[in-house]
């Protein structure tokens, strides 16, 4: 699963935020609020897409919704408010078993000719009393799901495979980066490391997360290299079918 899941704990105005960038997990699969699709992409023809919002719980759901503008800088995801993404409603309420229909709108006077990244982030509100533990913590969710006006210069695809035209990699120091000089976002995923022996190191089993057009990202890996990083990196990119073998400089 390729978005961000959040799970809010709050008691009195008190909150501890934890962020997973994963597959569900036992925490998502309990959860009352979902949100599908987990990526949503504009064409230069679209002008509307669907977002739905599942109660799968016993109780009502108030849930807010608010549209991000994303941008990368110096290595750090930006998010701002921004008018040129529309949703529709942006509150609502669910009851259980339903399923409400949040329609994601582009502006008319939106230029198509650069790919532009946004997040819808989507909040259940307190009062929803959608999940509570044990200590009595009201748990709220939120969700950021990437939405992308698409560029008219997408990614290469040869027999399942993303091109990697324009696509830099250097590991250094522990760390993997991601120089993205081509017109389309990448998301990368499944990051592992084959040594010159042979043996292959699992390094990120889900999600690695995203590099938009023209930006560069970088990773701490979790984990030592034998052999310096001198074997070969393997990765999954966008909706591959596959690894592939990335060309990383040392």
């Amino acid at each position: 699963m390729q978005n961000i899941f959040k799970k809010i704990l709050s008691r009195q105005h008190i909150y501890m935020t934890t962020l997973l960038a994963s597959s569900f997990c036992s925490l998502t699969q309990a959860a009352s609020l979902q949100v599908s699709p987990i990526l949503v992409e504009f064409s230069s023809q679209e002008k509307a897409k669907e977002l739905w919002l599942t109660n799968t719980g016993k109780t009502n759901i108030r849930a807010q919704v608010r549209m991000q503008e994303w941008t990368q800088l110096n290595n750090q995801e930006i998010l701002e408010s921004t008018k040129k993404l529309i949703a529709s409603p942006l509150i609502t309420e669910i009851k259980p078993g339903q399923r409400q229909l949040v329609r994601l709108i582009k502006p008319a006077n939106t230029n198509s000719t650069q790919e532009q990244a946004f997040r819808v982030l989507v909040d259940e509100l307190p009062g929803s009393n959608s999940e509570q533990n044990n200590s009595g913590l009201n748990i709220l969710l939120q969700y950021s799901i990437p939405v992308f006006y698409k560029s008219s210069q997408p990614h290469k695809i040869t027999q399942g495979l993303t091109s990697l035209d324009n696509i830099q990699f250097r590991y250094t120091n522990g760390q993997i980066s991601v120089s993205n000089r081509s017109s389309s976002y990448l998301r990368l995923s499944q990051l592992s490391y084959v040594s010159t022996t042979g043996n292959t190191i699992p390094l990120i089993s889900g999600l690695m997360g995203y590099v938009l057009a023209g930006q560069t990202m970088s990773w701490n890996l979790p984990v030592s290299l034998p052999d310096s990083g001198t074997g070969k990196f393997r990765v999954v990119i966008n909706s591959d079918i596959k690894q592939q073998v990335i060309p990383v400089k040392k």
